[in-house]
């Protein structure tokens, strides 16, 4: 392992990084940036990273990345903020309310005053409380490799538990949540409130503004869209003038092309989208 720190508001970390004398780097090394450092060595231990084979560069001193901005189009977050700050940010916009909810959800106190954004994304955590709901906002990543930059859909950059889907040495610089017009929103967590126990089911479902629904689900296994209930939900809708009325087997149904449900994330989600559906917010 090879242990980096850039000095503050280096323009291009990543161009340093890619810069780094063969000397300063391991044959078949991987860059890790080292964010709130609070998932890196629950990462070694269960062996999804080997100490000897990354350079560690340290984002402590990056400033920049610790930037929030809002406008009418979304929330602009920068990688390094911590949770807990992000929580100070949205708690009274009621356009993130979902969001808000959810960072509550993140461990312990202590854990989100360490813990950044854009660690929590890159680390891909299938227990995440965050990642569904940024999912239902289809939030978007800045991210940088020496001086080019790109965006991705958060959805491509999670798609294995514990890896990241960018390439080793790429940054994310910050994180893009559009300011969608939700009339009516549900999230639900399969465990206590503190927390501090990894839920089997983390279900965020959004009903938007001109009929569409967006859900998602994590816990048990890394979080995705159920594009199912998706396209299923506003035909239901128009099939009777407003979604009033939707039984446990419709959902069941619905969910038949979704395999990468457990059994019991399935059971749950059939029993609670018709709840909320009737009731509302909640």
């Amino acid at each position: 392992m090879t242990y980096t720190r850039p000095p503050a508001n280096t323009p291009s970390v990543t161009a340093g990084v890619a810069s780094l004398s063969a000397p300063e780097r391991a044959a078949g090394s991987r860059v890790h940036y080292l964010a709130g450092g609070t998932t890196i060595m629950y990462r070694i231990a269960k062996g999804f990273l080997d100490p000897n084979e990354i350079d560690l560069v340290d984002l402590a001193d990056q400033p920049h990345m610790r930037e929030v901005s809002s406008d009418g189009a979304g929330l602009d977050i920068g990688a390094m903020v911590t949770l807990a700050d992000l929580l100070c940010v949205v708690h009274e916009d009621a356009r993130y309310r979902l969001l808000r909810t959810a960072l509550e959800h993140v461990a312990s106190p202590q854990i989100r005053t360490r813990a950044t954004i854009g660690g929590h994304i890159a680390s891909s955590l299938p227990f995440s409380h965050i990642l569904p709901v940024l999912l239902v906002f289809d939030s978007v990543l800045s991210v940088k490799r020496g001086s080019e930059s790109r965006q991705i859909a958060v959805a491509e950059a999670t798609k294995t538990p514990y890896r990241s889907g960018l390439a080793s040495d790429e940054l994310i610089e910050s994180v893009h949540v559009p300011a969608a017009a939700v009339e009516s929103a549900f999230y639900w967590v399969d465990g206590d409130r503190s927390g501090m126990v990894r839920p089997k089911l983390v279900l965020t479902v959004a009903r938007l503004a001109g009929g569409k629904v967006r859900v998602s689900a994590g816990g048990s296994t890394l979080a995705r869209r159920v594009t199912s209930l998706e396209e299923f939900l506003p035909r239901k809708a128009q099939s009777v003038n407003g979604i009033v009325s939707l039984s446990e087997d419709e959902v069941d149904s619905a969910l038949t092309d979704e395999s990468w449900l457990t059994a019991h994330q399935r059971l749950l989600i059939r029993r609670l989208v018709p709840t909320f559906l009737s009731i509302g917010e909640s």
